[in-house]
């Protein structure tokens, strides 16, 4: 007894740890019950049919010995289900909804009678989930749609389930590098969470903290967030996955139009830019927009579904545009024009007074040609450093493009009435040029020389459901998700780079390094430009490819519904490093240069000055990383009683390290 207990107690741990998983694919759901008749004894052999009232697309199969019926891999949506059996009266339950990653239990009593003679009754809208132990909440198209939404983005709405905490840098409203998908689902770390569009993988696996595309919330039919004890099918996370079904066409056509708006114009200044446009206009430089962040966003778009052939193929097109010009107020306390000629008498910025003896009457008489150009990287003081403006001489609101537009297809097309195809195409454009949002990496805040970013994606998915049998489905898929980051050189004056590259003599050949690339200046030029790091993003490259094909089986069997797959996919990332990274790098400072003159402007423009520590680079390393998983798992529901059901399953996953695509290590 003490040994086969010992030996349960193995396998029921077994069945823990190997259910943890690490894929998660599934975009469709369930439907279940059990036929009986009046007196609750159970039905066997009864005639079951499920129709799609969108699509009239149509399932079949009977009651076994138990009474219990099972419609596996559904797509959500609304259904009829059709009962008949001989000697009974055949019954029809109405408008059962039918949602993503979940199970609709619907049980039917038939009553003796005329098989002629039909009973109608209406499904529960509203039901508990007893088949299932996964936890997770369905958020419905109608509520994406009709919910006040700040950007119009659905990931918002992941904020509304219990257990979700949101990171300080978690980002709602905005797209592409703007956003940040960065919160906690049950205290586990932010990017633990899997984003599926249609099965599709729709995480950046660089960060795992953005998403490759935004579905338009008009594009968006449904989608459930599983935050735990979630089956074998499901997983590559241990916080939560929100999988994201898209819409299709029905047998009825349909459509909208869109358009939503915000406007500076609207809102009150704020207080300090207030303060900061009084004390330029003081100084005879008047502030544009009278210093107020420009904030002019226009969102619009529309879609349009229906059929292309009655009952049989269907398609959905949706086309949406965010257009944004966004104000970002930037400081700082930068050098006047006489200091970037070399004339030191007076000097601003609380900055050293150069060395007399170096720079004697605080004049350099000539100064140093890639000093003059350097010193073109800060702009000119447009203001007079005051309390009001934190001491700063040059206050500027420069407004921003970011553009996103999206297209999205998608066709059904029922086959047969024992197969299905589904075909969805997206992607998404997203740029923000320079003068850029400044909340990225690699860009200092002055908008001489900055990056135009870029960042297109795309999402692929096909998909073949075939009903084998009444009791055995088949799903396979094909998917495919891509984004870009591409990063130009940009900015108000952008042939400095290519001057300064030109004065800037380099170790290593210039041919083998990209063309494009900024020398950097750690600490730039101390408080000239709030010691900001003088350096530029570009050029800058960045790919990820994701391939997958999976296979799903469900069979169901007397009181059991068992679940088999795999999953194979092909995976490359292929990102460089910033721009400058292969030109000198160095320090402005006394302690990085021969002739210290206590101000770093002046040591740059000082002839013949000698920099310590200068580093390069030979080439712009780019990693070329390589990498597959394969997969598998089996899972069982196992129905013991009425009131009792078991799950459990495992999966095996053996995933690969990255190799190098150039010499595979």
């Amino acid at each position: 007894m003490i040994r086969t207990f010992r030996n349960l107690l193995v396998f029921v741990c077994a069945l823990l740890i190997f259910s943890s998983p690490l894929r998660a694919q599934k975009t469709t759901g369930d439907i279940r019950g059990v036929v009986t008749d009046a007196k609750g004894a159970v039905v066997q052999g009864a005639n079951v049919l499920a129709r799609n009232l969108s699509t009239n697309a149509e399932r079949t199969t009977a009651s076994n010995a138990d009474g219990e019926y099972t419609f596996a891999d559904l797509p959500g949506g609304l259904y009829d289900l059709k009962v008949s059996s001989q000697g009974f009266k055949e019954t029809i339950a109405k408008s059962v909804d039918l949602h993503v990653a979940s199970v609709a239990r619907v049980n039917m009593t038939l009553q003796v009678g005329a098989s002629s003679e039909t009973i109608t009754v209406e499904a529960n809208a509203i039901q508990v989930d007893t088949t299932s132990g996964a936890l997770g909440e369905v958020v419905t198209g109608q509520q994406v749609r009709e919910l006040p939404l700040n950007g119009r983005s659905f990931v918002q709405l992941t904020q509304l389930q219990p257990g979700v905490s949101a990171a300080n840098n978690f980002d709602s409203k905005n797209k592409g590098l703007q956003s940040g998908v960065d919160f906690s689902v049950n205290g586990n770390p932010t990017t633990n969470n899997l984003f599926l569009v249609d099965g599709a993988n729709n995480n950046d696996i660089g960060s795992n903290r953005t998403i490759l595309v935004y579905p338009s919330i008009d594009a968006i039919a449904e989608f459930k967030m599983l935050r735990n004890a979630y089956g074998p099918e499901y997983g590559q996370a241990s916080g939560s996955v929100i999988s994201i079904v898209t819409r299709g066409g029905t047998n009825r056509f349909h459509g909208g139009v869109i358009y939503f708006g915000r406007n500076d114009a609207l809102n009150a200044t704020d207080y300090f830019a207030a303060r900061q446009a009084a004390a330029a206009k003081a100084a005879g430089n008047p502030l544009a927009n009278n210093g107020k962040d420009k904030l002019r966003r226009n969102d619009y778009g529309y879609n349009i579904g229906g059929p292309i052939i009655k009952d049989k193929l269907f398609f959905f097109w949706s086309q949406e545009w965010n257009k944004e010009i966004r104000g970002s107020t930037r400081s700082a306390c930068v050098p006047t024009q006489a200091e970037r000629t070399g004339n030191f008498t007076t000097v601003s910025c609380a900055a050293g007074i150069p060395s007399a003896a170096l720079v004697p009457g605080g004049i350099i008489a000539n100064p140093d040609p890639t000093g003059l150009l350097i010193a073109q990287l800060l702009p000119l003081p447009n203001t007079v450093a005051s309390a009001a403006n934190g001491g700063k001489n040059w206050v500027n609101s420069i407004p921003t493009k970011i553009d996103w537009r999206e297209e999205n297809v998608r066709f059904d097309y029922n086959i047969t009435k024992k197969h299905s195809l589904t075909f969805r195409y997206t992607q998404d454009a997203w740029v923000n040029p320079a003068p850029n949002a400044q909340n990225y990496w690699g860009d200092d805040p002055f908008p001489a020389v900055e990056g135009n970013w870029d960042q297109p994606s795309k999402s692929i998915v096909g998909k073949v459901t075939s009903a084998l049998t009444d009791t055995l489905v088949n799903d396979v898929q094909f998917s495919y998700a891509n984004n870009r980051i591409l990063v130009t050189g940009g900015g108000t004056n952008p042939g400095l780079v290519d001057q300064i590259n030109a004065a800037f003599p380099t170790v290593y050949p210039a041919a083998q390094k990209l063309k494009g690339g900024l020398p950097t200046i750690w600490g730039g030029l101390g408080n000239y430009g709030d010691n900001n790091a003088l350096w530029l993003i570009s050029p800058f490259n960045n790919a990820q490819d994701l391939y997958t094909v999976r296979d799903d089986i469900s069979k169901s069997f007397r009181n059991h519904t068992f679940k088999t797959g795999i999953y194979l996919s092909s995976n490359s990332k292929d990102e460089g490093n910033f721009g400058g990274q292969d030109r000198p790098a160095f320090g402005a400072a006394d302690w990085a240069v021969a002739s210290g003159t206590g101000n770093p402007l002046a040591n740059i423009l000082l002839p013949g000055q000698v920099f310590n520590g200068v580093g390069e680079s030979n080439v712009n390393v780019v990693d070329h990383a390589r990498w597959r998983d394969y997969e598998f798992y089996f899972g069982d529901t196992w129905k013991a009683r009425s009131n009792l059901t078991f799950e459990y399953g495992f999966r095996w996953s053996f995933l690969r390290e990255p190799v190098s695509a150039a010499c595979g290590l």
